[in-house]
């Protein structure tokens, strides 16, 4: 399966504190978005957001994710890729996809089939593990999107380089992502990829819900 149609189903979290009012009520509202803390505050109009944030605009009312024991996973997204919630992982302000609204758990793996895939620009799988450069759309910005696998998040972290992706390393589930996968030659070309970063998302407890 080419990256590119991975990507087209890849969707992004965060976990970051909130400073979001529940009384707010418009069908679109602009936020500003920590990179590093996650922190959200409302903005007027399309902005200005600081140098340290990112710009995400919501569809409605800032709404939380949480998991079963009513922790707080993130800000709820929603657009054609499917359902998420921004948080910060490692430092990293990213996007976790959620299955089926959230009502399930994580989307596991890539495509939601449960596998976790690495690129690599040698023939044979060997040396560096990258992560293509996903990203879950929004209106006005783009974020990151984490890959779930048997509860750690995935991401590629920045810079990302215009890479050529010569093989790609597949782990099934029960393997040790530590060790080598099953690698498969291909070639895709050139990519923008990035190292691999990983977060611990084991305290999430499904099923999830949406706060009212």
């Amino acid at each position: 399966m080419r990256w590119k149609s991975i990507l087209g189903l890849m969707v992004m979290t965060f976990a970051g504190g909130l400073a979001l009012s529940a009384s707010i009520d418009a069908s679109e509202i602009d936020t500003c978005v920590n990179k590093k803390s996650g922190a959200i505050r409302v903005v007027s109009g399309s902005g200005p957001c600081r140098k340290t944030e990112s710009l995400v605009q919501l569809s409605g009312p800032p709404t939380q994710v949480l998991d079963s024991s009513d922790r707080v996973i993130g800000t709820h997204l929603l657009n054609f890729n499917g359902s998420a919630a921004i948080t910060t992982l490692s430092g990293i302000l990213v996007v976790l996809p959620i299955d089926r609204g959230g009502s399930s758990g994580f989307l596991q793996g890539q495509s939601g089939a449960g596998f976790l895939q690495f690129w690599h620009t040698s023939p044979d799988c060997s040396g560096t593990r990258y992560l293509p450069q996903g990203v879950f759309y929004l209106p006005l910005s783009m974020l990151t999107a984490a890959i779930i696998f048997e509860q750690r998040a995935y991401f590629p972290i920045a810079p990302f380089l215009n890479l050529p992706i010569n093989s790609v390393e597949r782990i099934s589930p029960g393997d040790d992502p530590t060790e080598p996968g099953q690698c498969t030659a291909d070639s895709t070309g050139n990519t923008l990829l990035g190292l691999v970063q990983t977060g611990d998302v084991s305290m999430f407890v499904p099923p999830f819900h949406l706060s009212e």
